[in-house]
C-alpha cells in the first residue's frame, strides 16, 4: 500500500515550569493517509471549509488562530472552537490517520551527535543547506519524521511505501519541491501554502493538538484545569492511540500533573 505523508511543524514559547518542555527546540507532526483514500478525504475537508467560510469568512482551520482568537477568528466564542476541535478528530478517527512525531531536543543534539551528523548529511543530499539553528533543527526534525513514518508503515507491511511527502511551507517556499532517498527510491517532497492544499491542515491540527496538550499539562501543575482547557483535553484524548510513536500515560489531568516526574516515570 502506498501512503502520503503530510507534515507540519510546532513549538511554543520557553520559559515553561518544564525542564523538558523547556529543553524542546521544535517538533514535526507528519498524518499518514493512505493513497486510495484521499479523494474522500478530500471531499469531506472541502465541506467543512465551504461551512468555515459561510460562517466566519475563513480560508482555513489554523488552530492556533482559532484557540486564540486571533486574525479570522477573533469572533470566535469557545463552544464553536471546541466543535472545530471535535471535527478534526473525528476526522482522524474517521480514516484512521496515523501520527507520526519528532521532537529535537538540546539532550538529542549534544547525545546523539552521530546521529544528527548523519542527518545533515542527508539535509545536504536534500538541498537544506540552512545556516541558522533553528532551520537545521527543522530539517533535522523534517529529515527524522520521514524516516519514522517509513519505518512506521513498513512495520505493517513489507510492501507499504511512502509514495509522497508533503510540508507546509516555512522550510522552503510554497511550490518549492525536493527529494529524498527512502528505500532505494526518491520520493517527492513538495511544500504547500496549507490555505491552497487543505490536507495538510489535517496535520496543522496533529501538530497543534500535540503542543496544546503540553501546554494544558504544563499550565495545570498542582492546580485544576480550566474549563475550555480540559473540554479540550477530552476530545484529545479519543486520538492519543493514534499518535504512534510516542508513549502514552493515564493520569487525572483534571487536577493537574508534574510534566517533569511523569516524563521521568515514562523513562523508567
Amino acid at each position: 500500500m502506498q501512503y502520503l505523508l503530510f507534515v507540519d511543524d510546532t513549538g511554543f514559547n520557553k520559559n515553561k515550569n518544564s525542564r523538558k518542555l523547556n529543553d524542546e527546540k521544535i517538533s514535526m507532526v507528519g498524518c499518514l493517509v493512505p493513497a486510495g483514500e484521499i479523494e474522500q478525504l478530500a471531499g469531506e475537508l472541502n465541506f467543512y471549509l465551504s461551512e468555515l467560510k459561510e460562517l466566519y469568512n475563513a480560508d482555513e482551520y489554523h488552530f492556533t488562530d482559532i484557540c486564540n482568537h486571533k486574525n479570522q477568528f477573533e469572533g470566535i466564542d469557545g463552544f464553536d472552537a471546541l466543535s472545530m476541535i471535535q471535527i478534526f478528530a473525528e476526522i482522524i478517527k474517521e480514516y484512521d490517520i496515523k501520527i507520526v512525531t519528532q521532537t529535537i531536543t538540546s539532550e538529542m543534539l549534544e547525545k546523539k551527535g552521530d546521529l544528527i551528523a548523519g542527518v545533515d548529511a542527508i539535509a545536504r543530499e536534500c538541498g537544506f543547506s540552512s545556516t541558522s539553528e533553528a532551520q537545521k533543527n527543522e530539517s533535522r526534525a523534517l529529515i527524522l519524521n520521514i524516516l519514522n513514518a517509513k519505518k512506521y508503515v513498513e512495520s505493517l507491511s513489507g510492501d507499504n511505501e511512502i509514495a509522497a511527502v508533503f510540508c507546509d511551507e516555512g522550510l522552503r517556499k510554497n511550490n518549492a519541491e525536493t527529494k529524498i532517498k527512502l528505500g532505494g527510491k526518491d520520493v517527492e517532497i513538495d511544500f504547500c501554502s496549507s490555505k491552497e492544499f487543505p490536507y495538510l491542515q489535517v496535520a496543522d491540527f496533529a501538530a497543534w493538538a500535540l503542543t496544546r496538550s503540553k501546554l494544558n499539562l504544563e499550565k495545570s501543575q498542582n492546580k485544576e484545569m480550566k474549563d475550555f482547557d480540559l473540554m479540550t483535553m477530552r476530545i484529545l484524548e479519543t486520538i492519543v492511540s493514534n499518535y504512534v510513536n510516542i508513549s502514552h500515560v493515564t493520569t487525572n489531568a483534571e487536577c493537574g500533573i508534574n510534566v517533569d516526574e511523569t516524563y521521568d516515570e515514562i523513562v523508567k
